[in-house]
């Protein structure tokens, strides 16, 4: 899940490289990112920081093999994870993205996705 990026909150430093990546790519690139992983070791709501990008974090949404091989549907409140994770309020979503990665793990994997929704919260 990638959340708009806000120049208001951002320190100088941080203003001027998002203000050349602006002028490189024609618009300011996400802010910050919540990743949904499933990985194979770690309790499920671990928070990780992503090994690239101080911007980004892993959230552990489910662990082990006990689900391989089925389907299984996930259900995150993304607006309390932003601001227990990250703090305060999320900026506007910009882009969701999908994929399956074990370049890090030299592992092998397969994955199949079905619908994707965005909902209001039941606060809505």
């Amino acid at each position: 899940m990638a959340f708009g990026y806000d120049p208001a909150g951002a320190s100088a430093w941080e203003r001027a490289r998002y203000g050349a990546l602006r002028l490189f790519y024609g618009r300011y690139p996400p802010g910050m990112a919540l990743n949904y992983v499933w990985e194979s070791r770690l309790p499920v709501g671990t928070v990780l920081d992503n090994a690239y990008s101080a911007r980004a974090k892993m959230v552990v949404a489910r662990s082990g093999a006990a689900d391989a091989g089925r389907w299984v549907t996930e259900r995150h409140d993304i607006y309390a994870d932003y601001r227990r994770i990250v703090g305060g309020e999320p900026p506007r979503i910009v882009g969701v993205a999908l994929m399956t990665d074990t370049d890090d793990t030299g592992e092998r994997a397969v994955a199949y996705y079905g619908a994707i929704r965005l909902e209001p919260g039941a606060d809505e």
